[in-house]
């Protein structure tokens, strides 16, 4: 099963909480045009200049924001901005935040992976990928040849991984980390990290993970990317000892608290005219429609939060009716298995699966491509934006969803499916720039 290596991480030199804040950044693709103006003016050195550079217009090969994050890279580890560190390390880091006005902690080991293909079943997957990001992000790795972004996986921990973190966390932090509230999106605002270099500590993580598999949470593009560079090492003569056999991942125990999946909103236009009333009653063939007067955010906000308690799938609707959101649950006496008799079995309770399988092809007239590219259908996680799209005529109808449930990933990822894209949303997000994969600090992993 999983193959986990310590290694020398490369990160910031500095331990000032303060100055830490000042150069991290969130994951490259929840980086808004924005957002990453906005870092490359909070800091000279924010790791956005190695993420996620900015394009140039006469940027050509040899010559883009790839060669630039390279020529950055080399240039910060030659001036110490970066350091590697002394000793071969796992990390532990504890992110703190409070989600809807709950105190949250969750704990994620940093770690290289050994890569496995899709089938050998090792790394077990849940959605579908694109291949734009895939090209991105190989290009960068190939120019840098360092990960600065972790995937975010899960695990199911048989009980000793968690004994050896329970003693780690008794030792001061080796770094400690404050956010401002939104100023990386997605974040926990506080992070503390511990260096893991005991050998007996070392020894029990590496032979605990050999019998478990991992579910990849976040980060199926950067894990398809790292595939397809280690192929390529591999023609170039790389052995299997070499740190292309392995990416870096932040790992987390899937009954973790504080391992949330947040729900993706659709939000729909460019459709044919709409028969509102007509869709209406097409859609009680297969869900009980409850008709809900609501007159703002908070008061929809409830209703959103009783689609968790429904046990089966369920949405809420706006845009047929002015004033009045349609709350629908899938009727008891449907048969998923008679109307979806195309969909493989453990797909079949998914609200994902559902609302495109039921509502958008056959009443919507949305077709696969129309969903898997994007066309017609765009996507939110903030209620607030997609009421504001729908009263402003930017939409004619919006779905809410409630979560995709840790189950259901883990039941889909074992049985080898894989769930249609913005099926999940794991939150929060690790922070890029904390700690960095650097295969020239790590020219064998053994």
């Amino acid at each position: 099963m999983a193959e986990i290596r310590p290694f020398y991480g490369v990160h910031y030199a500095t331990s000032d909480a303060n100055e830490l804040a000042k150069v991290v950044s969130a994951p490259y693709d929840i980086i808004s045009p924005e957002a990453q103006r906005d870092y490359y003016l909070r800091h000279p050195h924010n790791v956005v200049r190695l993420e996620l550079g900015f394009e140039e217009a006469d940027d050509r090969p040899g010559r883009d924001r790839y060669s630039r994050a390279a020529a950055t890279y080399r240039e910060w580890r030659q001036t110490g901005v970066l350091q590697a560190d002394a000793r071969p390390s796992f990390y532990l880091i504890e992110e703190a935040f409070i989600e809807q006005g709950q105190s949250l902690r969750r704990r994620s080991l940093f770690a290289p992976v050994r890569l496995a293909r899709w089938d050998e079943n090792v790394v077990l997957p849940h959605e579908f990928t694109m291949s734009g990001p895939k090209v991105d992000r190989l290009n960068l790795l190939r120019a840098t040849r360092t990960q600065f972004s972790p995937l975010l996986a899960m695990y199911d921990d048989p009980g000793a991984i968690s004994e050896v973190l329970n003693e780690v966390v008794q030792e001061q932090p080796t770094m400690e980390l404050r956010l401002a509230p939104g100023a990386v999106a997605a974040a926990a605002e506080s992070q503390r990290i511990w260096s893991i270099t005991m050998p007996d500590h070392l020894n029990s993580l590496v032979e605990a993970f050999r019998s478990l598999p991992l579910y990849i949470a976040d980060g199926h593009h950067r894990y398809e990317t790292a595939l397809a560079y280690r192929d390529e090492m591999r023609r170039l003569g790389a052995t299997a000892d070499a740190p292309s056999e392995y990416v870096l991942m932040a790992m987390v125990e899937s009954s973790d608290p504080g391992l949330l999946v947040l729900p993706t909103h659709r939000l729909l236009n460019g459709l044919a005219k709409i028969d509102r009333s007509r869709t209406r009653m097409e859609l009680g063939k297969h869900f009980e429609v409850d008709d809900i007067p609501w007159t703002s955010e908070a008061g929809l906000r409830d209703v959103l939060a009783s689609l968790v308690t429904t046990g089966r799938p369920a949405f809420v609707v706006l845009g047929l009716q002015d004033g009045i959101c349609q709350r629908l649950v899938l009727h008891p006496a449907v048969d998923l298995e008679r109307v979806l008799p195309s969909v493989p079995e453990v797909l079949r309770g998914v609200d994902t699966v559902v609302l495109q399988k039921l509502i958008f092809e056959p009443l919507l007239g949305l077709t696969e491509h129309d969903i898997e590219a994007g066309e017609r259908i765009f996507y939110t996680r903030s209620v607030n934006e997609a009421v504001a799209t729908l009263q402003s005529g930017e939409a004619q109808l919006v779905f809410f969803l409630k979560p995709t449930t840790i189950d259901q990933i883990r039941t889909a990822a074992r049985a080898g499916q894989r769930m249609p894209q913005k099926s999940t949303y794991f939150y929060p997000k690790p922070v890029t720039g904390l700690l960095f994969f650097d295969h020239t600090a790590n020219p064998k992993l053994g």
